[in-house]
């Protein structure tokens, strides 16, 4: 029998594929509100309590939780881990919330350009949408204000502070292992892996057993996710990984969606485990996929807004009719930020770091084969 670890090695994945997977969920999840308006019209809402977007953050979450893992048990540097996790979130992000501007200021706005540009909440939602650290803008002055769902620019972007946050807790766990380690001589990837599960025993004390407010809280619900990718990373020389598995574990799934609450108990424990084992499996492996690049960044930060707009022109199409449109168009949009912005921008992660966290010197800055 195989395990995740004997799967993991090397790049040689899934999970850019997985990752373009659930930009396109979160693409048609979002097409029904988008078109109809705020309600119970996304699918699986009513019958399940989650949507294809739900779903697809939860996928997003439990991979780099994974990811994230085993990126600080290889990391010598917290400097490094935090300057790679910028790189990633930032320059693109940043791009597309220029673009987002702009180009609605121009052409979208009922606001005249001088009025939309001197608007204080135009800068607003520059501002906190490149830095995050204070949470989200959703709209923007005059924009789509007649639109089903009327005065949203960029909904998908309430994910993103979310996730830095949890780079930030695991990175803080990762120190304080590595104080234990300093002071008791403890072993400190064995730290590690003791404080990451009794995170994920109290995220899921909460999340499943918890009052109802805390079982509809959002942190709640992604920090499990991101903690059960962790621990599954942290485990996987013990973690058993094959077809039959995943046949087993998403039939597990499937059957308890006859019940809403069973389903709600057995996707969360079972859910993260598939995702990871879809991320891993070669019978899964399309490795042409991982050659054209990681768009499903760019799907996501550019999906939304795009929505809207067509929404604007177009008005009363189908979701089904949005979601063809929008893909395509976010599709040529994500292929550019990728090419241009993201994947340049991560040519930079191998820059070398003093200890005090400051570069070496401007020729460490280039990147390394």
């Amino acid at each position: 029998m195989k395990y995740l670890d004997q799967l993991s090695e090397g790049r040689d994945n899934n999970f850019n594929l997985l990752r373009f997977i659930a930009a396109t969920m979160v693409i048609w999840s979002h097409s029904f509100p988008l078109a109809l308006g705020p309600g119970d019209n996304e699918p699986l809402r009513s019958s399940l309590g989650v949507t294809f977007g739900s779903i697809a953050v939860d996928i997003f979450f439990v991979s780099s939780g994974y990811l994230i893992a085993a990126s600080l048990m290889s990391s010598k540097n917290i400097f490094r881990f935090a300057w790679a996790r910028f790189l990633r979130i930032y320059p693109g992000l940043i791009v597309a919330t220029v673009l987002t501007v702009v180009f609605i200021g121009v052409f979208i706005s009922t606001e005249d350009a001088s009025r939309y540009f001197q608007d204080r909440s135009t800068w607003k939602f520059s501002i906190k949408n490149s830095a995050l650290l204070l949470g989200i803008e959703y709209s923007l002055p005059g924009a789509f204000t007649h639109t089903p769902a009327a005065y949203a620019v960029n909904g998908s972007l309430w994910t993103l502070p979310k996730e830095l946050l949890m780079y930030a807790i695991f990175a803080g766990v990762w120190l304080v292992a590595g104080l234990l380690f300093r002071l008791f001589a403890l072993n400190r990837k064995l730290v590690f892996k003791v404080l990451v599960s009794i995170t994920l025993v109290g995220a899921l004390c909460v999340y499943l057993f918890g009052l109802k407010e805390f079982i509809e809280d959002s942190n709640t619900r992604l920090l499990t996710a991101f903690t059960f990718g962790a621990f599954i990373s942290l485990f996987r020389g013990r973690l058993p990984a094959n077809p039959g598995l995943v046949i087993l574990l998403a039939a597990a799934i499937l059957l308890s969606s006859l019940d809403k609450r069973s389903f709600f108990f057995v996707y969360t424990l079972l859910f993260p485990y598939l995702v990871i084992c879809c991320a891993l499996l070669p019978v899964w492996r399309l490795k042409e996929f991982n050659r054209l690049g990681d768009y499903s960044y760019g799907l996501y930060v550019y999906a939304f807004p795009i929505q809207q707009v067509i929404m604007t022109f177009l008005k009363g199409i189908q979701p089904e009719t949005l979601f063809g449109i929008a893909f395509l168009a976010t599709s040529t949009l994500a292929v550019m930020s990728w090419h241009v912005v993201e994947k340049p921008a991560l040519s930079l992660k191998n820059m070398k770091f003093r200890r005090n966290g400051a570069p070496e010197s401007p020729k460490d800055a280039l990147p390394t084969s």
